[in-house]
């Protein structure tokens, strides 16, 4: 099948659809010659060498690439992934897949994230194209969107924090726009929990947002992947028509129910040691196939409830963690630009939509709406004894939580 080609290299032609793909830091669509980044081209190209997968698995979601001539040529890497293509890619204004196979295994080889690492570098050129970096800062190098060998050269730089720049950004987007302040932060894609935000269009694709903005650890999507809010199969459709009780399309609209579902669904996965991909993405696992396999491991009946139970168990666990770190309600929040800066259709995330889904949010996990932190009472339901007591003292006490960061809002 064509997705058994292509995994998750589907940059045009998935996301870009699906209304995700995200090009020049957010400052407008994608490029025709994005194409160039998707899977079909790959294949035509014969960039694509062969696929891999975990053991026993009959997906392979893995791909390994490979430059046989030009510049780049011998570079052999696995993937690079979609949220590589576009970070690295059409994030920075390429569209050369050689470029970005290179790229991609220069940040595997260093140990850098290619996330993180693309969302500085657009971060990086769009200041520069505003004047806000100047050649003094970059150490010569010209930061315009779609060059490619600045692209290179950063790379290494960043993680050996070489010259002024690379150690600029080795801090990542939020600390090095709180560094260089002049408003820099209204380009710099982080919430107040500083992680770089996931290659995903938030102003147009509702349920990532809501999920970036509530995520303990940041705009991450590998804590909870909403990609059946898309209704793209039948299978999509019909899981969103079980959790919302509406059908499609007004299913896709339960933003705060189809949030807590994938949540807890992808938290069950991971303490169960299944692959999140065939749970959430191939929607192939779900609670109930989840429940039957670990009453068989175990030799007692489990339910789906009580699978999803786990799931709610660790996302409050999590919280509290936040909790006891000083997190409240004003860190569930969205890029600056996100909620601010319309897409040429009109789309925005506004404030206001966000304080209306953050209420319906919390209140379905049963946590206070003025803090966010879970209520004693729901913890104790839960079997976390410990993190109540923990809340209703900390409550208690009449202290507040100190705000760990606003720049990036």
């Amino acid at each position: 099948c064509v997705w058994d080609m292509q995994g998750r290299k589907y940059f045009l032609f998935g996301t870009g659809v699906f209304g995700a793909g995200v090009a020049y830091n957010h400052l407008r669509d994608p490029p025709d010659s994005s194409e160039l980044l998707s899977g079909p081209y790959l294949i035509k190209k014969h960039y694509l060498k062969r696929h891999v997968g975990c053991f026993g698995c009959t997906q392979s979601c893995h791909r390994y690439t490979e430059v046989e001539t030009g510049p780049y040529a011998g570079t052999y890497t696995l993937g690079p992934e979609f949220e590589t293509f576009s970070a690295l890619g059409a994030g920075v204004g390429i569209s050369d897949p050689e470029t970005v196979i290179k790229a991609n295994d220069l940040v595997g080889e260093m140990g850098l994230d290619s996330i993180s690492t693309g969302v500085v570098i657009q971060w990086a050129m769009e200041s520069y194209e505003r004047g806000v970096l100047t050649r003094l800062d970059t150490e010569g190098l010209d930061l315009k969107f779609g060059n490619d060998e600045a692209l290179l050269k950063l790379i290494p730089m960043i993680a050996k924090r070489e010259g002024k720049i690379g150690e600029l950004l080795a801090q990542g987007v939020k600390r090095a726009s709180e560094r260089i302040g002049k408003n820099s932060y209204k380009w710099a894609l982080c919430n107040s929990k500083g992680l770089e935000q996931s290659r995903v269009e938030t102003r147009a694709v509702k349920s990532y947002a809501l999920a970036f903005a509530v995520n303990p650890r940041g705009a991450d999507h590998l804590h909870t992947e909403c990609i059946a809010a898309g209704g793209g199969t039948g299978e999509m459709r019909d899981l969103l028509e079980r959790i919302t009780g509406e059908h499609w399309p007004n299913s896709a609209t339960y933003y705060p129910e189809i949030v807590k579902w994938h949540e807890d669904i992808y938290a069950a996965a991971d303490s169960l040691g299944f692959c999140a991909f065939t749970c959430t993405s191939a929607m192939a696992i779900l609670e109930e196939e989840m429940a039957e396999i670990y009453s068989l491991a175990i030799g007692r009946d489990i339910g789906k409830d009580e699978i999803m139970l786990v799931g709610e168990r660790v996302l409050n666990l999590e919280k509290c963690f936040n909790v006891r770190e000083g997190a409240d309600r004003s860190l569930d929040d969205l890029p600056w630009r996100i909620m601010n800066e319309p897409l040429p259709s009109g789309q925005v995330t506004s404030k206001k939509w966000l304080d209306e889904m953050l209420d319906r949010y919390y209140t379905l996990h049963g946590w206070d709406l003025d803090t966010s932190w879970p209520t004693p009472t729901t913890l104790e339901k839960l079997g976390l004894d410990d993190c109540a007591a923990y809340i209703r003292g900390f409550r208690d006490s009449g202290k507040e939580a100190k705000r760990l960061g606003d720049s990036c809002n």
